[in-house]
């Protein structure tokens, strides 16, 4: 049975791609996941405008993915930049 919760790997991983987030990209990234603000509220406190914060949350998303997804497959962490 496949367990829904990430490895010790991609736990490391999402980490070090967190950390080479630059600061609001991180902080809009725990806002939209970890508080579940919605991208409107996001903008309001990050003073960003509103399709910026979109468009940064869809990429932010899928270079998360990509990294999670190295890391479960064992490959090398690329950088996403």
């Amino acid at each position: 049975m496949e367990s829904s919760f990430m490895g010790l790997r991609e736990q490391k991983a999402l980490r070090r791609y967190m950390r080479g987030l630059a600061r609001q990209e991180r902080y809009a990234l725990m806002m939209y996941h970890v508080d579940q603000l919605t991208p409107h509220e996001i903008s309001l406190v990050l003073d960003l405008p509103f399709g910026q914060i979109v468009a940064m949350i869809e990429r932010l998303g899928r270079e998360a993915r990509l990294v999670l997804e190295r890391a479960a497959q064992s490959l090398p962490l690329a950088d996403t930049a």
